[in-house]
């Protein structure tokens, strides 16, 4: 946090909606985490809020964070 308590920047971070193509990488990190989804899960959920979903990007590398 900075002095006046309203967050720090960071100019390689951009969060932004998530696209169909980066549901295999999010797949990939659940099951890192051994969380128990699957694509049909987050397609479906996806399907009914596409604008829902908000992923991490690291803009220096393009990985999902």
């Amino acid at each position: 946090m900075d002095e006046d308590n309203t967050g720090g920047t960071c100019d390689w971070l951009l969060i932004r909606n998530m696209m169909p193509d980066d549901i295999g990488q999010v797949l990939d990190m659940w099951k890192e985490q051994d969380w128990s989804r699957d694509k049909d899960f987050l397609s479906i959920f996806y399907q009914v809020d596409p604008d829902g979903f908000f992923v991490a990007v690291d803009t220096r590398t393009g990985k999902l964070l």
